[in-house]
């Protein structure tokens, strides 16, 4: 079994994911090769007010978001929809995505990518 806190795990401070804007905060809670199945990514980010992740394709990745706090707007393939604590989002294969945090609190999110086999 593998225990981990937010806090135990190093955070990655990065600018304009995925021609995004702003500084997205995330700790890469587990990922590969430590992941034994086809999930690639569980991550913890931060989007902090007026930070986005520019809407960008997963060609072969499924991407789950879990929206812990805060708010924001999430488009998947060209639809624009309000997300808020306790919204999740599956986008498939294929799709494209983005997320933007419109709103003057933080939004935190949990990221779980799996690749398809």
């Amino acid at each position: 079994m593998i225990v981990r806190s937010v806090g135990e795990v190093r955070e990655i401070v990065g600018t304009s994911r995925h021609g995004g804007t702003g500084d997205l905060h995330q700790r890469r809670m587990f990922e590969s090769p430590e992941l034994v199945s086809h999930m690639s990514i569980v991550a913890w980010d931060v989007l902090p007010p007026g930070v986005a992740i520019g809407v960008h394709p997963h060609p072969t990745e499924e991407e789950i978001y879990v929206i812990l706090e805060g708010s924001g707007t999430m488009t998947v393939d060209g639809e624009d929809r309000v997300v808020t604590a306790g919204d999740m989002i599956l986008t498939q294969p294929g799709s494209s995505h983005g997320l933007r945090n419109h709103t003057h609190e933080n939004l935190t999110m949990l990221a779980v990518e799996v690749k398809m086999p």
